[in-house]
């Protein structure tokens, strides 16, 4: 109330070019000189404006700006920084949000809305939500297109999720990947919720007709399949907002160098998914699966799921973290030298699984020469050799491989 009787003398002796003594204004008032002072320069040149922080976003500001242009999300941005960079520069979530609405409001693109649906929620263990997510596609750095295909499998207690990249949508590619999922989860839940996908399902008219293959399968693993009600899928609802992390992808268009690295990069980069608070439920999914794995039904003996998967081939993991396969060489952890493991080749790719069927990595089919995924191609750190110059040392290493494989090229063809 003082403040505002303040203000009101300021403005009549401001208006009137009466001059001001702010030590006897202060007397009056009861307040400082200097209080006195910020309100007649906030009145006669208007509130200051807030200075921008340093901070060392900045850095990255062309970047963030062509992204949220591009209708990127704030997420997806920041967790492709973050993979790049680190926490300390970041910091939280809630923090780079926040700053981005303030300081680039004006590049963002407003999201869609969505109509509201009435739902449910399932007990621990009792349902996994699973879908394909079609035609997506990035490029590789050197301009090729890729396009391909993800299927995506979500928990629907603890909102946990498991993607893999699918290279096509036949009913042999779905079996493939629900025992990837399976195997990843550790467990098998009592319901497998899906839509009505062609690769399983027939629709004649109004009635729909599971394939008997299909149903042979999930009976075998002992899970009770479940059709959604035709064009309602929103009844899979959790494995549909899960998609939505497809859009993580976005940032890293350009950034893999060969389909290999993007095959593996797109299943890390969307698993990280469970590691960030779940909006509704407060809690990271990953924490929620922890009590969910417990309730989840004992997996079937693991000659029935080998079963599923054609044309398994065994080999044994050499003493540079290689596998030899139809004359050329694919890269897997330094863990499995000296063990087994075993190959599933299709038209494209080959897919690499432990001895329990768990999916180490994925390759482009190749016909001769080494390949190492990012990340597999595991030589020594020199003694004194700085980080940096140890990652350009493994790139140079992989460039010389990959030049090998070219010369091999031509001399052949």
């Amino acid at each position: 109330m003082i403040l505002d009787e303040l203000d009101t003398e300021l403005e009549r002796k401001i208006m009137k070019h009466q001059s001001i003594n702010f030590t006897q204004l202060g007397r009056k008032y009861g307040v400082d000189r200097h209080t006195i002072s910020r309100h007649y320069e906030a009145i006669k040149n208007g509130p200051s404006k807030r200075k921008r922080r340093k901070s060392l976003i900045i850095d990255y500001e062309t970047e963030i700006k062509e992204r949220l242009k591009e209708g990127d999300s704030i997420k997806s941005i920041y967790m492709s920084l973050l993979n790049r960079t680190s926490f300390d520069l970041l910091k939280s979530y809630s923090n780079f949000k926040q700053y981005i609405n303030r300081w680039y409001k004006d590049s963002k693109i407003d999201g869609k809305r969505f109509v509201a649906r009435y739902r449910y929620e399932t007990p621990p263990g009792e349902q996994l939500q699973f879908d394909w997510v079609e035609k997506l596609s990035l490029h590789l750095s050197n301009g090729e297109l890729v396009q391909f295909n993800l299927w995506s499998a979500t928990l629907g207690y603890s909102r946990y999720h498991y993607y893999k990249i699918a290279e096509n949508l036949t009913e042999q590619e779905m079996k493939s990947c629900f025992i990837s999922t399976v195997i990843n989860l550790g467990g098998l839940p009592s319901i497998a919720l899906t839509d009505n996908m062609s690769s399983i399902v027939s629709i004649r008219g109004n009635k729909k007709y599971i394939h008997p293959t299909v149903s042979q399968f999930f009976k075998d693993l002992g899970v009770k399949l479940v059709l959604c009600k035709t064009r309602h899928a929103y009844t899979k609802g959790k494995v549909e907002v899960s998609n939505k992390y497809q859009n993580w992808l976005n940032p890293y268009d350009y950034k893999f160098t060969n389909k290999s690295d993007l095959y593996n990069g797109v299943e890390e980069i969307l698993s990280q998914s469970n590691y960030q608070i779940n909006s509704e439920l407060k809690v990271a999914p990953y924490f929620l699966f922890k009590k969910e794995k417990e309730t989840l039904n004992k997996l079937p003996n693991i000659n029935i799921l080998k079963s599923y998967i054609n044309d398994l081939v065994e080999k044994i993991v050499n003493i540079s973290s290689l596998i030899d396969f139809k004359g050329a060489k694919y890269g897997v952890p330094k863990e499995y030298i000296n063990k087994k493991v075993l190959i599933r080749e299709t038209e494209k790719n080959i897919y690499i699984y432990n001895s329990c069927l768990k999916l180490i990595c994925t390759y482009e089919k190749y016909k001769f020469g080494i390949h190492y995924t990012s990340g597999l191609y595991n030589i020594a750190k020199m003694k004194n050799e700085t980080i940096d110059d140890f990652k350009i040392r493994v790139e140079n290493n992989l460039a010389r491989l990959a030049r090998l494989q070219e010369i091999k090229n031509e001399r052949i063809y």
